[in-house]
């Protein structure tokens, strides 16, 4: 039985970029994982268009890490989350998050009405 009976039906995948202080990755990695030497670069690339009808992108890059989130959206709680290398891909990444969920949270899957998500998570063509 879960502590919050009305967590769901809307659910969002999320991600926040973690910059690192270090600016470059090393050979010889901490057994924790957890140093800003363990991180790798990450590229975010955005595109879009503008009123006026101009296409445009624009491109982030950062060294660190990645925190990947399901939240509940009524409540802006997380129920799964999960921090990755930057250059771990999103999709891989938010499709594992949902995977956990179903196997450890079977009864919040239940209630998934929707889920919302970045246009990256989409598989189908735009």
């Amino acid at each position: 039985m879960l502590l919050m009976p009305r967590v769901g039906p809307l659910f969002a995948l999320r991600s926040k970029l973690c910059t690192g202080k270090s600016e470059q990755s090393v050979d010889e990695k901490h057994p924790d994982r957890c140093r800003d030497s363990d991180g790798e670069w990450g590229v975010r690339e955005y595109s879009g268009t503008d009123e006026d009808r101009t296409k445009w992108q624009a491109a982030q890059k950062w060294f660190g890490c990645a925190t990947h989130l399901v939240v509940d959206s009524r409540y802006e709680l997380p129920v799964s989350f999960s921090v990755r290398r930057a250059n771990a891909h999103e999709v891989v990444v938010g499709h594992g998050l949902l995977e956990r969920l179903e196997e450890h949270l079977p009864e919040i899957v239940e209630r998934y009405g929707e889920l919302a998500a970045d246009r990256l998570h989409s598989t189908t063509p735009n």
